[in-house]
């Protein structure tokens, strides 16, 4: 399974022989360029790597950075607010799943595409609008259902370096009844299997689900500022 440290630096486009321990560091990655969930973008980043302050983003950022000093983090914001005045900025905890386990016990099930089409004839039945997408690409989304409906459901919606994002969502009148720890440990069973590192990425303001994924075995690596552009 990747190596978390591994697969971080390739996600923020760490270049080591670049790093610079008494500076901010701006580094480029390809990876800004792609979607989480298939909805959100962040094409920039601002975290810490060994303690020292990074901001990945796009090429086209880093090029305009490139030949300006910055002296800090908040240089970096101030300096890009005037060039890109509609950014915006919001709090994640980045986890991620390094335990060595065969599989985690879950009272999930798969869905799979034959329910799937059983129950998407219930009008009142919500699910992912990618959760077809999901199944007709042989991957699988992880659900509780009681009496032919939804509750809970999670499944692997990226992979980046050989690490699977692993997404949950459980609507509002089933929450706080566990529901969401048992989908997501059967996602990360899945990420598992295919020897994918499961990372979980969460809004810092979100403590329910930073809950489940701590129940689940998941340890805090990072906290990052992701910078996004309003729509």
């Amino acid at each position: 399974m990747q190596n978390y440290k591994n697969y971080y630096k390739e996600f923020l486009g760490i270049d080591e022989k670049e790093l610079k321990v008494n500076k901010v560091n701006i580094f480029k990655s390809e990876y800004r360029v792609l979607p989480i969930c298939q909805n959100h973008y962040f094409p920039i980043i601002i975290t810490q790597w060994n303690n020292i302050p990074i901001i990945s983003c796009l090429e086209e950022y880093f090029q305009l950075f490139q030949q300006k000093e910055i002296k800090s983090i908040e240089d970096f914001k101030k300096e890009i607010s005037l060039d890109i005045p509609d950014i915006q900025w919001i709090n994640y905890k980045r986890y991620a799943f390094e335990q060595k386990t065969l599989s985690l016990q879950t009272n999930s099930v798969p869905l799979d595409l034959d329910l799937y089409l059983k129950i998407s004839k219930n009008k009142d039945i919500s699910l992912l609008p990618q959760a077809h997408r999901i199944l007709i690409e042989e991957r699988k989304l992880f659900v509780i259902i009681q009496e032919n409906r939804i509750l809970s459901q999670a499944y692997e919606s990226d992979v980046f370096s050989k690490s699977g994002n692993i997404s949950v969502n459980t609507f509002e009148q089933f929450r706080n009844k566990g529901y969401g720890k048992e989908v997501v440990k059967g996602a990360v069973n899945y990420s598992l299997n295919h020897d994918h590192l499961p990372i979980y990425m969460v809004k810092e303001a979100n403590i329910a689900s930073i809950r489940v994924a701590e129940s689940v075995g998941f340890s805090f690596k990072s906290n990052e500022c992701c910078g996004y552009l309003k729509k």
